[in-house]
């Protein structure tokens, strides 16, 4: 009995005295009464729920009246940042949990070592990453001259960087060097930086915007990123709009279309009409589709239908296949009014009760496909209703991946293939799942290095694993 109560208890002062080390260094978390801290005590970092510190020590917030001390950090030194994040003097932790992981990595100097934002530090020698609850040391990059300038763009002295990111993990992207950009220059003209300009040219996705001026370069309007301006010209993405009237050009309802005292637009482009884009086009009693005729649509009553991307004629409701030719929908079966999908060159269609597919042309119900209020489209082939499910074309029916519970990430990588993982509360990743082929379980596949790669050699991109190629995407 006694040998019982003796384990009983060494398992208590564990359980309240957890011991994580990395190397010689020990943080130890130990449950103080809230009564015991300070009452001057401050709160750290953007979460005041989460770190206090008072002259005594560094604290986490636990539960009811009880707080946890996190032994071994410097309260004089300490700032929080990227939320569970914390730097002394003496390193660099994060917090998992219950535990405190040492970030600290070999030849960083600690009393130079600065916070530069939430993504990154530096110190004399170096710029460290905050990736995956561990820093990574950024090489060849100068600390002295470094910049976050935002939308996955860093720069220094020598030039500008850009993010690429792998699709191996969440967070696993590469850096690499821009070099036609002026490093003294440069900045991002929209948060993502899907827009950005130097002292020469503005560009968009990476592609010079021919006779945009940088100087005064802007978005046109706030949270919309498709529309742009300068001192002489109104812009869709990359291409100036032609003729357009600067002083009464406004964007519409729907987005997609704008107009001005003279003309309308869809996508930059003149239309005919605020009820059908330019590509479609009617000449006496027929309708063309980018020059090619649609069969027996009638011209008169022709409308297009923004929500799922199709048109209407008085004889009912139709789609595009990808290769132009007529799809009709059946209106008896398919709620028309909520009929939707989320994007042009989606092939998911959903009325609120059923999911749909186009195939060999024709508008068809997903066979098997769980009732839902909604879908999230991961690509042509994979779908998130809860769980993430496989659309087998030749069945017409969709498959629940095997062991994915839809907890986590799923990432699709080309057309068949993809891969999960879990995230924790904070968004980092956990456990390492599965990579998945048409819906199952590839086995013998490298999870670490199996992901879309770019082949510089052959110039395309691949997907593979350190052992082989799986598959060589199509440039389009």
């Amino acid at each position: 009995m006694k040998n019982k109560i003796f384990k009983v208890l060494i398992i208590a002062i564990l359980s309240a005295n957890v011991v994580y080390a990395e190397s010689s260094r020990k943080i130890r978390i130990s449950d103080v009464p809230m009564s015991k801290i300070e009452e001057d005590y401050k709160k750290l970092g953007d979460r005041e729920d989460l770190f206090i510190k008072d002259k005594n020590g560094v604290y986490k917030y636990s539960y009811g009246d009880t707080v946890q001390k996190l032994n071994g950090i410097d309260p004089k030194t300490v700032e929080v940042f990227n939320k569970f994040y914390l730097k002394d003097k003496n390193g660099v932790y994060y917090l998992d949990k219950n535990k405190i992981k040492i970030l600290n990595l070999e030849g960083m100097d600690l009393k130079t070592l600065e916070v530069v934002d939430n993504s990154y530090l530096k110190d004399k020698n170096s710029v460290y990453l905050v990736q995956e609850n561990k820093l990574k040391r950024l090489e060849k990059i100068d600390p002295n001259t470094f910049k976050n300038v935002g939308g996955n763009y860093v720069k220094d002295k020598n030039g500008v960087y850009k993010y690429y990111f792998t699709y191996i993990t969440i967070n696993d992207k590469e850096l690499k060097k821009e070099p036609n950009f002026d490093a003294k220059t440069f900045e991002i003209v929209d948060p993502d930086g899907r827009y950005v300009k130097d002292k020469n040219n503005v560009y968009c996705d990476g592609e010079i915007i021919n006779g945009a001026d940088p100087a005064t370069f802007e978005m046109l309007k706030k949270g919309n990123i498709n529309y742009t301006k300068d001192k002489n010209n109104i812009y869709y993405w990359k291409t100036k709009i032609e003729g357009v009237d600067r002083d009464t050009f406004k964007i519409m309802e729907n987005p997609n279309f704008s107009k001005d005292k003279n003309n309308i637009y869809f996508l930059g482009e003149k239309t005919e009409s605020e009820s059908y884009p330019p590509e479609y086009e009617k000449k006496g009693n027929d309708v063309y589709y980018k020059n090619k005729k649609l069969k027996d649509i009638d011209a008169n009553t022709f409308e297009t239908m923004i929500s799922f991307f199709g048109f209407k004629d008085k004889n009912g409701y139709y789609v595009l296949d990808r290769d132009g030719s007529v799809v009709k929908i059946n209106d008896k079966e398919v709620k028309i009014k909520n009929l939707a999908k989320s994007s042009f060159n989606s092939n998911f269609f959903y009325d609120g009760k059923n999911l749909y597919f186009i195939k060999n042309h024709k508008f068809e119900k997903i066979k098997k496909a769980p009732k839902t209020d909604g879908i999230s489209e991961i690509s042509d082939r994979y779908v998130e209703i809860g769980k993430v499910y496989y659309l087998d074309y030749d069945k017409g029916e969709l498959i629940k991946l095997e062991k994915n519970d839809g907890r986590g990430v799923f990432f699709a990588l080309g057309e068949d293939y993809g891969k999960d993982f879990n995230l924790n509360a904070e968004g980092v990743e956990t456990t390492r799942r599965y990579i998945y082929f048409k819906g199952r379980i590839l086995k013998n596949a490298d999870y670490d290095s199996f992901g879309i790669k770019y082949n510089d050699q052959k110039n395309v991109f691949e997907i593979r694993d350190k052992n082989r190629v799986y598959e060589t995407l199509k440039n389009e």
